[in-house]
């Protein structure tokens, strides 16, 4: 395979950190793609305005999911814990960025947490965090913060996956098979950074639009020269694509045409069967501006 050369859309890479297993599993995916796209990694840790004030509160206690007993919150103690977590979450960042010689930055943010992320997204071009999981099960869901992400958010978003797939799963995108090829020169290039195979899922309405698309995909790819394994889905068979998930294991998958795909299927189903990673693209092609400074706390 040829060098692929590395997209243009992807400068900065917002990862939302608060020292739990899926901001583990975000922060650990962020700085694989940052090292992939040579992008720049920012962390952000917001101390959660709703828990401090409900600390605050003379009656608020705190209950053990183990014991019928509890305790009454502390404000000062709710204060250094979370310090203690920003710390922590601040030494993991730093040690990826040193494992994958990244530029990075981290800042604490106080505020409700998925506002803090969104006015924070502004200055990325992606937002990763993490899937969440289901209490009493482990299933994989689609998280409060997550799902405002996907909602609100003008940036790509990267819902990243606790638990990586087979050293040999392929990357896939979900592609339309447009003139403009940056989401497949994404697809390839991380999939080449990673010595993967890529799967390409076109989308088509009929047999003619698919062999249309798929001449035009065939031409793209020979640009990159890059090969891949091609796949029909019908535009509004997002069953089908489910089903296509779950027959093979993948490493990421790439939407590029996600409002289509989200017509006949949420995602929390999507996030639910789909194990891997999944990255939503978002007007990710026209970088934002780089602001001065390297850390503010």
């Amino acid at each position: 395979m040829n060098g692929i050369p590395t997209p243009g859309g992807f400068r900065r890479i917002l990862v939302a950190l608060d020292a739990s297993r899926e901001s583990d599993a975000a922060l650990a995916a962020a700085a694989e793609l940052a090292q992939q796209l040579d992008a720049e990694l920012m962390g952000l840790f917001i101390e959660d305005i709703d828990l401090l004030n409900l600390a605050a509160l003379p009656f608020s206690r705190e209950v053990a999911v183990l014991s019928l007993s509890g305790r009454g919150l502390d404000p000062e103690r709710v204060a250094r814990e979370l310090r203690s977590k920003a710390a922590a979450a601040r030494r993991a960042l730093a040690a990826l960025a040193e494992e994958h010689h990244l530029q990075w930055s981290f800042r604490i943010a106080r505020g409700h947490v998925d506002a803090e992320l969104l006015t924070a997204s502004r200055e990325a071009d992606l937002v990763a965090v993490g899937k969440g999981t289901r209490p009493l099960s482990g299933k994989a869901r689609l998280g409060s913060t997550g799902r405002a992400m996907v909602i609100q958010a003008t940036r790509s978003v990267l819902l990243a996956a606790g638990i990586g797939g087979p050293a040999d799963a392929p990357v896939a995108i979900v592609y339309e098979g447009s003139g403009d090829s940056a989401a497949l020169a994404l697809a390839a290039r991380l999939a080449e950074s990673d010595r993967r195979h890529l799967v390409v899922f076109v989308l088509g309405d009929s047999q003619p639009s698919f062999a249309q698309r798929e001449v035009s995909i065939r031409q793209q790819l020979r640009a990159l020269g890059v090969s891949a394994a091609i796949l029909r889905l019908q535009t509004s068979d997002a069953a089908g694509l489910l089903y296509a998930l779950q027959s093979r294991p993948l490493s990421l998958l790439i939407l590029d045409a996600i409002p289509k795909l989200l017509s006949d299927v949420t995602l929390d189903l999507l996030v639910e069967k789909c194990s891997c990673s999944l990255l939503l693209l978002r007007d990710w092609r026209v970088p934002t501006g780089r602001q001065e400074g390297n850390e503010a706390a």
